[in-house]
């Protein structure tokens, strides 16, 4: 098992190093936005959570109807 985990982690890519910069800019914007200053917005995917819950209640309220509307057979 430690062999595949060393094969594995051997054959990586190279990864380019971070900008000598780039750590203490990123720990200033998360402060920056723990700080405040900024109101509450929806997450970025809210939008398809809620289209995708549309679409749920669509297509769930369609087979309803369409098993509601059957008849039963022999009678």
């Amino acid at each position: 098992m430690d062999d595949e985990i060393r094969t594995f982690a051997d054959g990586r890519p190279p990864v380019p190093p971070y900008e000598p910069g780039a750590r203490a800019r990123a720990r200033e914007r998360l402060l920056a936005e723990a700080r405040g200053g900024r109101r509450f917005r929806l997450p970025r995917l809210g939008w398809q959570a809620a289209a995708a819950f549309g679409v749920t209640v669509v297509l769930v309220g369609g087979v309803a109807a369409a098993l509601s509307g059957q008849e039963t057979p022999g009678t």
